[in-house]
């Protein structure tokens, strides 16, 4: 666990270097194994990842293993008799809420899911969807939806009206939410009906209980309440406790300071270089190009020549190379016989940090023009000045600090 918190902590100390806005979630081990594991996922509308975060505690998971607390817990209903409805037809939550006139709460979803040849029922509230990872930990194997040839051995499973009426065969388990339901539409596991009015404990037998299924927008933090949100994220890192499941299986083992055969205590760590650096540009950019961050720029600096005919504006532009290779900047000399606007437009494609043009105005007042990427503001400061200066900005730009433009320019 010590060896885990420092790379949780290592891993928190890149993303923030890179300067990028992420969240570091609960998420499912799956094959890998282990009971804990954590992602580092950049925050981006078009990541891979559903991320679930509480505004006012912090907590933040992925969603198939985000915990809550459902918006209503209904009240108590006078228990009503249950009764089948023909149903032909109907096959779809939305079609039967309809055509009974419900809300598809109302209804409850019976979804099959197998282990092998083994066929479990879960039931969750109509207008909620299965997470398989919720599902998966709670039974503690791995899990599909069940397959058509499964079906083939349970005739009593009607599909399109399936339900827990009469479902004796299977293990039935239901999610926590259905606790205190009344009145509920299920199927009635017999071709073109519905039960209604159905109650748990009279119609039909829960054999466990558990949490099944994924939050959706108002659902509150199960730990302080707060709305929760939604956001979309591009995974970058994973680690993982994985105890001793590989130690075990290996027989990997070492002699404890008392003498005895211990089992050794593994984790596994990783993180996606490439993926880290798609990431940096799905969120540090516009619509001129990337704006890479100083820490992961390619270069930090690059010095444009804007008339390379030049002889004053060339020996300018190669001092001022060679000056901020001498103070350890990795500097760009784009020399290339160019218009000023293609070589500008380039640098700002390719995102380097610091834009230095040298042209006219080094000519008439030994000035050079220095834009800064990110924030597009601009100094100018005389030759020998610029390396200081943008060090400067370098330097308040790792430690976090703002620089005022009152104060910078």
């Amino acid at each position: 666990e010590v060896i885990y918190q420092k790379m949780y902590e290592a891993y928190a100390r890149v993303l923030e270097r890179c300067g990028l806005d992420y969240a570091v979630v609960e998420a499912e081990s799956g094959i890998i194994g282990g009971e804990v594991s954590h992602e580092f996922v950049v925050l981006a509308d078009a990541g891979e990842s559903e991320l679930v975060l509480c505004p006012g505690c912090g907590y933040a998971a992925n969603a198939e293993l985000a915990h809550f607390s459902w918006t209503t817990i209904p009240g108590r209903e006078d228990t009503k008799e249950a009764a089948l409805v023909e149903t032909a037809g109907i096959k779809t939550i939305e079609a039967l809420a309809h055509y009974l006139s419900v809300e598809p709460k109302k209804t409850i979803k019976t979804m099959l899911v197998q282990e092998g040849k083994n066929i479990f029922a879960i039931l969750i509230r109509g207008d909620r969807e299965l997470s398989l990872a919720k599902s998966a930990r709670h039974l503690g194997r791995s899990i599909g939806l069940v397959e058509q040839d499964t079906l083939s051995a349970h005739p009593e499973i009607r599909m399109g009206y399936v339900g827990p009426f009469g479902l004796n065969a299977i293990p039935i388990l239901a999610d926590l939410e259905l606790k205190e339901s009344q009145n509920m539409v299920i199927g009635a596991n017999r071709d073109n009906f519905h039960m209604v009015n159905a109650n748990v404990g009279r119609d039909f037998q829960v054999d466990e209980w558990g949490d099944f299924t994924y939050p959706v927008w108002g659902d509150k933090c199960s730990k302080c309440a707060n709305e929760l949100e939604f956001k979309r994220g591009i995974e970058v890192g994973h680690i993982f406790q994985l105890g001793t499941k590989y130690s075990k299986s290996l027989g990997a083992t070492f002699i404890d300071e008392d003498g005895q055969s211990q089992n050794f205590v593994m984790g596994c760590f990783g993180i996606g270089v490439t993926r880290l650096l798609a990431s940096i540009i799905e969120q540090k950019h516009d619509e001129r190009g990337i704006i890479w961050p100083v820490s992961v720029a390619p270069f930090q600096v690059i010095i444009l020549l804007l008339n390379p005919t030049n002889n004053r504006q060339r020996e300018a532009a190669e001092h001022l190379y060679e000056i901020f290779q001498k103070h350890g900047l990795e500097v760009l000399l784009d020399d290339r016989d160019e218009r000023a606007g293609v070589k500008f437009t380039d640098a700002e494609l390719l995102g380097i940090p610091f834009i230095c043009l040298i042209g006219n105005k080094l000519e008439r007042e030994g000035l050079v023009e220095v834009k800064i990427r990110e924030s597009g503001d601009s100094f100018e400061l005389p030759l020998e000045g610029v390396v200081f200066r943008i060090q400067e900005i370098m330097g308040n730009q790792e430690r976090g600090i703002q620089v005022d433009k009152g104060d910078t320019f």
